[in-house]
């Protein structure tokens, strides 16, 4: 349940974001704001009208969307945090505290035979490109900035004037598709998600599982843990899509190794310029261990893996 604060937060983040909407509308199209801020006079909308009208209800109705999911996520942590994880409704810590209350012998078995498989698929009705898929997202995180309560007024007053400036660009940008996607523009819409959240938030799902098996049943192996596959109707549905041949599935499941080996070079990367230990201060392991190249010698192992990666992917290409 939302206290008190919880709706007094939710409700000025519709106000700040409607009044950003309206900053904009003034801006972009000046006739319709009348309408906007009194939608019952609606009827008296001209045709010419019509169309930058429902642009504005549309993003109203996309940024509603996202400050009820900022206001879901940071009334989930704050439960979390004042009550215990396990007070989360659907997190793994409260399932495994009703296990050990009810059934606790049968844990085991059932995260062994557990599997489960979220499934992607480019539906007509999700038309929105990627484009502003990532607008959404710089949006929430905008949102997300402005809880800190460390920011000076002049430091919120840059990340209000931030988020005004994606909501313009949301305007301007065009929400929807005018024409059905190609192929191809489905299949990098798909991987997008993975680019955006999945690659990130999978890892975290795993952690949230070893922290509640630590807490619950301590004594379980670490190793334990939940089957978790992604698949996805996108490249692989003749049946759906008359576009979609051998030839396309093959090059499907490029895009998708492709991503994922991408992903792995950057985080190796990252983690190799953040990296820095001296073998003088601690000990490293042997480098033969990861590599036959002697031209690796000298190297960190996040270095020498990266280098393997990228080495594997040029030969795939």
């Amino acid at each position: 349940m939302v206290d008190c604060a919880g709706q007094d937060y939710a409700k000025s983040l519709r106000d700040l974001l409607w009044d950003l909407l309206f900053k904009t509308v003034m801006r972009r199209a000046p006739d319709i704001a009348a309408f906007l801020a009194s939608p019952r006079d609606i009827e008296s909308l001209q045709d010419s009208q019509i169309s930058d009208f429902l642009q504005a209800a549309n993003i109203w109705f996309q940024l509603k969307k996202i400050a009820d999911e900022n206001t879901a996520v940071r009334d989930r942590r704050n439960t979390e945090t004042m009550d215990g994880a396990e007070c989360v409704d659907g997190t793994f810590a409260q399932v495994m505290a009703k296990i050990a209350e009810h059934a606790p012998d049968q844990f085991e078995s059932a995260v062994a035979s557990l599997s489960v498989g979220p499934t992607l698929t480019a539906h007509p009705t999700e038309a929105k490109r990627i484009t502003i898929l990532e607008i959404h997202r710089r949006i929430y995180r905008h949102l997300v900035a402005l809880e800190t309560q460390r920011l000076t007024p002049r430091e919120r007053a840059n990340r209000v004037e931030d988020l005004r400036g994606e909501i313009d660009l949301l305007w301007l940008s065009g929400g929807l598709r005018l024409e059905r996607p190609s192929l191809s523009e489905e299949i990098e819409w798909g991987l997008q998600f993975f680019r955006d959240s999945l690659f990130d938030a999978t890892p975290q799902l795993f952690d949230q599982f070893l922290n509640g098996l630590e807490n619950t049943f301590p004594t379980q192996p670490r190793s334990l843990r939940p089957c978790i596959k992604f698949h996805s109707w996108i490249g692989g549905d003749r049946d759906g899509n008359p576009n979609v041949t051998v030839a396309a599935t093959k090059s499907t499941m490029a895009r998708g190794r492709d991503t994922a080996i991408t992903k792995h070079i950057d985080d190796l990367s990252r983690a190799a310029r953040h990296i820095s230990i001296s073998c003088d201060i601690a000990e490293l392991p042997d480098i033969a261990a990861f590599t036959s190249n002697s031209r690796s010698a000298g190297l960190c192992p996040c270095s020498v893996i990266f280098y393997r990666v990228c080495s594997y992917n040029d030969r795939l290409t």
